[in-house]
């Protein structure tokens, strides 16, 4: 158990280290004091000689920080014993053995502060420090036990190491960091129980993983703070397994997660919070897939307020899945080939926080959106058709503007709005915009802040719908002669229909919200050219959207499944 008030940071944003110590309960990071640190051997004390310790000639007691002016050989099974506070600096050539290692221990149960500087270590274990390792160094074959702070920084290589129980003090501490301009090579190296994060790789920096295990770390299991892509690397020369967790998986920048996503053998899932966490999204490429075990939150889109992101890849949000993206500035706008593939069992997820995503031509096929619940988006397609089929919306908006783009299965409530758009803005959008060319059928819109529906461009068909409880007109339109049938259009604020183009709008065979037709007591009437004879005399029955249980009813549903925030 930690003691409460022990402590251990590591803060790498500005490439600055700094380092407190940490006991448990008992006042002691690990066992007790080894018997072979007691008595005899040899003491050192700021700055001493390069040369050889012996085996011979142990225990190595380390009384201050000592510092080695030239190279340090360390013969193999050698014990060497820090004092509290005691540091040992040097260019070291300290290689071991398998059957006879080298041991850096504590000499006291408040433990000591470790390695500093460059050189080799081989076959060898580090125990109860407040930082084991902090420099330049090759380190093979080598077990680093208890530290209250980082085990490992700065420029290092390790190969086929093991880290136990680092970060004892938790908060921003991580068992392996790479400050900034620093890099790390990480090769068959297995880091567990970490009171903090797992690895931390610093702005501008690298890190080479190969074959990493990561397990049972109270904090991130991998964060890079990449700002954007070019500014640091993360190269993948083997697989890493993150798991056991109590924190996410990763927290990484939109290049690192690609590289992330790229090869199959990475496992990121058993943690508590199993979510890919992407702080912003420049450089993540594509194709990606959204699986349900492993849902997206992008923290941001771009890192300047004002730039687009082109998304070069198709992402595709399976069944079961979620995608999350926060807005971050005004103007977040994705342009992406963007794909959903629920059930109605299992609906894919997309929750926006006020981002519009565009869409772009990426592949032939036509994108589809199926089975899904949209959030707090828009989704424009633009430059490429979308179809919708079978989805949910809630505070957000479907613009089709790309011909060949369609509606077939709709429940909308609410519909987008940010702050600095209101309902009276003219430019505040509708629940679903239809452009030349597009259609809709099998739609329930309610409670638009706005229109529920509007109509700009030709040949534009809607079929099957119910259109109520809208800010402004049920139906509004600006352009083109479209057809609507068989829809309800009842209890607008506004018109049922409104046509403020030139064309004249066939709107036959639909129920206005009484027997009487639009002109009727309770009828939700028409302004502009609109046909509306003949009338139904009673609602339109349809099989709407998913929830949609009958016109003008609202399903109560809720969102399920609403990724973390």
């Amino acid at each position: 158990m930690r003691n409460p008030t022990g402590r251990a940071v590591a803060l790498l944003g500005s490439g600055m280290l700094l380092l407190a110590s940490c006991s448990d309960e008992s006042g002691f990071l690990g066992p007790q004091t080894p018997e072979g640190c007691v008595s005899g051997g040899r003491s050192y004390a700021g700055e001493v000689a390069g040369g050889t310790w012996t085996r011979n000639a142990s225990p190595h007691v380390l009384e201050d920080s000592v510092v080695v002016v030239g190279s340090l050989e360390i013969e193999p099974g050698t014990l060497v014993c820090g004092m509290p506070g005691s540091s040992l600096t040097a260019d070291l050539v300290a290689i071991g053995t398998a059957d006879a290692p080298i041991v850096f221990t504590a000499a006291d149960p408040a433990g000591w502060s470790g390695l500093r500087g460059s050189g080799t270590l081989r076959h060898a274990r580090i125990e109860n420090t407040v930082i084991a390792i902090f420099g330049s160094m090759l380190v093979e074959d080598v077990d680093i036990i208890r530290s209250s702070g980082v085990a490992v920084s700065g420029d290092n290589t390790l190969r086929n190491v093991a880290i136990d129980s680092a970060c004892a003090g938790g908060g921003n501490c991580a068992a392996v960091s790479t400050p900034q301009y620093a890099s790390t090579v990480l090769e068959d190296v297995t880091i567990r129980n970490s009171g903090g994060m797992g690895i931390v790789v610093g702005r501008r920096s690298g890190l080479v993983i190969d074959d990493v295990t990561i397990e049972g770390s109270a904090g991130v299991g991998l964060f890079v703070l990449f700002e954007i892509a070019g500014s640091g690397s993360l190269t993948m020369a083997g697989p890493v397994r993150i798991t056991g967790g109590h924190s996410y998986p990763v927290q990484v920048h939109g290049s690192a997660a690609a590289q992330l996503l790229s090869d199959p053998a990475n496992e990121l899932t058993g943690n508590a919070l199993d979510t890919l966490v992407i702080l912003e999204a420049v450089g993540l490429g594509g194709p990606h897939v959204i699986r349900k075990e492993l849902p997206w939150h992008v923290r941001a889109c771009h890192p300047y307020a004002y730039t687009d992101l082109n998304l070069l890849g198709t992402i595709t949000v399976q069944a079961g899945a979620s995608l999350t993206i926060d807005r971050v500035n005004a103007n977040c706008k994705w342009n992406i080939d963007l794909r959903a593939e629920g059930t109605a069992a299992e609906p894919a997820i997309i929750h926006g926080d006020g981002v519009q995503m565009h869409s772009r031509v990426v592949s032939a096929d036509t994108a589809r959106i199926r089975h899904a619940i949209l959030h707090d988006v828009v989704i424009r397609a633009d430059a490429a058709p979308i179809v919708f089929e079978d989805v949910r919306t809630i505070d957000a908006s479907l613009d089709l503007f790309a011909a060949g783009s369609r509606v077939d299965g709709l429940h909308s409530t609410g519909s987008f709005e940010r702050p600095w758009i209101t309902a009276a803005d003219p430019d505040a959008p509708a629940a679903v915009t239809l452009g030349a060319g597009t259609s809709m059928q099998r739609a329930h819109v309610a409670q638009a802040r706005r229109d529920g529906v509007l109509i700009n461009g030709a040949d534009v068909t809607i079929s099957g719908c119910t259109s109520t409880g809208n800010v402004r007109h049920g139906i509004q339109v600006t352009d083109g002669a479209p057809v609507i049938r068989d829809c309800n259009l009842f209890a607008n604020d506004g018109m049922g229909v409104s046509n403020a183009g030139t064309g004249s709008v066939d709107a036959v065979q639909n129920w206005w919200g009484d027997a009487g037709g639009p002109l009727g007591p309770s009828g939700d009437g028409f302004e502009g050219a609109v046909q509306f004879v003949p009338f139904l005399t009673a609602p339109a029955p349809f099989a709407c959207g998913p929830g949609c249980t009958s016109p003008g009813a609202d399903s109560g549903f809720v969102l399920q499944g609403a990724p973390r925030r």
